[in-house]
């Protein structure tokens, strides 16, 4: 069994993909992670 793991973290700050609402707080960064488990069998 194999594991890869991916992470992807982005700046909110520096280039914001929404203007400000409201004044509501946003995020300075937004960060996701996903694991993905590969059976080598699969992979034939």
């Amino acid at each position: 069994m194999t594991c890869f793991t991916v992470s992807v973290e982005y700046n909110h700050a520096a280039f914001p993909l929404l203007p400000p609402l409201l004044g509501l707080p946003v995020p300075e960064r937004l960060r996701s992670e996903a694991v993905v488990q590969l059976s080598p069998l699969q992979l034939l």
